[in-house]
């Protein structure tokens, strides 16, 4: 067996320069504005109950910033002294929420009602010296910002900063309206759209992070004690879990150098991140608004529900991404075979230093898409292509990559028979079996023989036990082996044992077509051998 090892070294056009390793994305929960006020469906013990639950299921512990006119009550007590039982961090949110910005709050005003939140909380175990601005407003005027900087330093304060801002204050004031007029409405559309929203703002602010830092900090999310988080928060850890984020401690995420930082613009607030980006000429004319408010926000949520109330009316997507395990992700694209629309899949993994696509898309509208929709996801570039055999389900997309910069792969019999066949041709070959490092993650090409086609070639990611089976393998909906025109059905059957034989602990197994939701799709694949001979 020829192998050689294929590194790259590519990625974001400033990391380029630098060659920093990011490391695992991390990120901690802060909750803003705890209250015992009424909210639809659940009373407020119920919510607090609800959102602690949350916490106490994924083993996080969170910073609870608290505004103490909203608990300056009995109710307030009780609610603050469950958060303290559980190990939160108990910190200070100002007692009335004042508008520092405002001409009529003063430096010496403001600081009399952050000291009146200070005393209100700081007899719980978990008090924790942060102080969260209000509506994170640091300052319009340099008296303003570095009157509130050195109060907190002579107090021992640490600025409990936010760097992941999003607005899930505004989701939840939509929901509950319509749950107040109706308590029995339908709300998973909202749930879907917070759920997309966060997953979309983390992904935004560590790439910034990321370009930024050259490293992706232990973030701080910003969200609120609310009726949305009540519902929702379990399933919001869940799906932050899944698209690779560790949940760590909110002490340890403010024990990093980055929170002690003091950015030096005006007005000064918002995401510590954008703060600091601000700063950056390179930058900052590149960052989007500066607050998660309601202006920025009506009108997607406006056009999400529309189209969540009318998904029959929605055109049928041409390109899905569904999310496999770690970083690995399969996309599928659609074209007409033998008259009928057939959906074909491909892969992609998300690495340090780039995104590794196996396959191209089959439907050539969704070349750009694709790339759209990666840099969408997750601020990342495609940095390697590679087609698994000659078939134009597998090869369309790999001449308009490579007119974008992006490498692109073959076997040396793929390409020999794409020019026979005069199928777009990549611009680097390999050899049969070849060993490829791209960005911490080690994955290698197999040939096992006749199949599909004379060069199908599967790609097998060890550590994850992912095993890109592309055509060569059928799905378990396939009642037939499909497209047999450059196929060697007599030698197939062999192929299949031989690949069985040598990944018999695939956890993961991605058919070229269809569904790959099940990991039996080899030895299905035997079984329509076995009925074509018969």
């Amino acid at each position: 067996m020829n192998t050689r090892k294929i590194c790259f070294l590519t990625c974001f056009a400033l990391a380029m320069i630098t060659h920093v390793c990011y490391g695992q994305k991390q990120l901690s929960i802060t909750l803003d504005d705890p209250n015992t006020y009424p909210t639809p469906l659940l009373s407020w013990e119920e919510r607090n109950d609800r959102i602690l639950t949350a916490l106490d299921k994924h083993k996080v512990q969170a910073a609870l910033f608290v505004c103490g006119m909203r608990v300056d009550d009995e109710n307030g007590k009780k609610l603050l002294t469950s958060w303290d039982g559980r190990n939160h961090l108990i910190c200070n949110h100002s007692y009335s929420h004042p508008y520092y910005h405002s001409k009529s709050v003063t430096v010496p005003s403001f600081i009399r009602d952050f000291q009146k939140g200070d005393s209100l909380i700081r007899h719980y175990s978990k008090f924790t010296r942060l102080f969260r601005f209000p509506y994170l407003k640091e300052g319009n005027s340099i008296p303003k910002r570095d009157s509130m900087r050195a109060q907190l330093r002579n107090l021992g304060y640490q600025n409990g900063y936010v760097t992941i801002d999003a607005s899930d204050w505004y989701i939840d004031s939509r929901m509950s309206d319509v749950l107040k007029k109706d308590p029995k409405t339908d709300v998973s559309a909202y749930k879907d759209y917070y759920l997309r929203h966060i997953l979309n703002r983390a992904g935004y602010y560590d790439s910034l992070s990321r370009i930024l830092n050259k490293r992706s900090v232990p973030h701080t999310l910003l969200l609120h004690h609310s009726l949305l988080n009540a519902l929702f928060l379990d399933d919001l850890i869940t799906a932050l879990k899944s698209e690779g984020w560790n949940i760590i401690h909110a002490k340890d995420a403010y024990k990093d150098k980055l929170f002690q930082s003091q950015p030096a613009i005006l007005p000064c607030g918002e995401s510590l991140i954008w703060q600091l980006a601000h700063q950056d000429s390179n930058l900052k004319s590149s960052l989007r608004y500066p607050a998660e408010d309601s202006q920025y926000e009506t009108k997607p949520l406006d056009q999400f529900l529309q189209n969540h109330a009318t998904p029959k009316a929605s055109p049928k997507p041409k390109l899905i991404i569904s999310h496999l395990t770690d970083q690995f992700y399969v996309y599928t694209t659609f074209n007409e075979f033998n008259g009928s629309l057939f959906p074909s899949n491909s892969m992609y993994v998300v690495t340090k230093d780039g995104v590794v696509l196996i396959d191209t898309p089959w439907d050539t509208t969704q070349f750009q898409p694709l790339l759209d929709s990666i840099w969408a996801r997750h601020q990342k570039k495609v940095v390697m292509a590679m087609a698994t055999h000659f078939h134009s389900d597998r090869t369309a997309g790999l001449v308009y990559y490579q007119s974008k910069g992006i490498p692109t792969y073959t076997s040396r019999q793929t390409h020999k028979l794409c020019i026979e066949r005069k199928e777009p041709l990549s611009d680097r070959i390999f050899e049969k079996d070849t060993v490829f490092n791209v960005g911490g993650y080690r994955f290698h090409t197999y040939y096992p023989g006749k199949g599909h086609t004379a060069d199908n070639i599967v790609v097998w990611f060890d550590r994850f036990r992912v095993l890109y089976g592309g055509c060569l393998v059928k799905s378990t909906e396939n009642q037939s082996l499909g497209n047999v025109a450059d196929a060697n059905v007599k030698e197939w059957d062999p192929t299949m044992r031989k690949l069985i034989r040598k990944y018999p602990d695939a956890r993961f197994v991605i058919p070229g077509h269809f569904s790959w939701k099940n990991n039996q799709s080899l030895k299905h694949t035997l079984r329509l051998l076995g009925k074509m001979e018969k």
